[in-house]
């Protein structure tokens, strides 16, 4: 993950993979940056990749902005993210867009 920090808002854009090695070093870097109190966006369109501990820490990114009441939005996602999220449960909590899974992946 890589943060832009724009004039109202941090961007987090997602890299294709977000698992363990990808999340770890990403934690404090991020933690730092919500000190400042701005709007999250995040941008998740290239998400090929994403097991348990991805959705846990997109879960904890966005746990963090609700206890300081920082906001969050979803700018694109793939349906990669969509998909496992929504196996995980934790669409709602992550407050993905609403759509609907593919049925032409069986």
């Amino acid at each position: 993950m890589n943060i832009e920090q724009k004039k109202d808002y941090l961007l987090l854009l997602c890299e294709n993979q977000l698992d363990t090695n990808s999340v770890v070093e990403f934690k404090k870097t991020l933690l730092e940056k919500l000190d400042f109190a701005k709007p999250i966006h995040f941008e998740a369109s290239t998400v090929t990749k994403i097991d348990t501990v991805g959705i846990q820490f997109l879960l904890f990114i966005c746990s963090q902005a609700e206890k300081k009441k920082i906001t969050w939005h979803w700018e694109n996602v793939s349906p990669t993210l969509t998909n496992i999220a929504t196996l995980l449960g934790a669409h709602r909590l992550l407050k993905l867009p609403e759509t609907k899974l593919s049925s032409e992946s069986s």
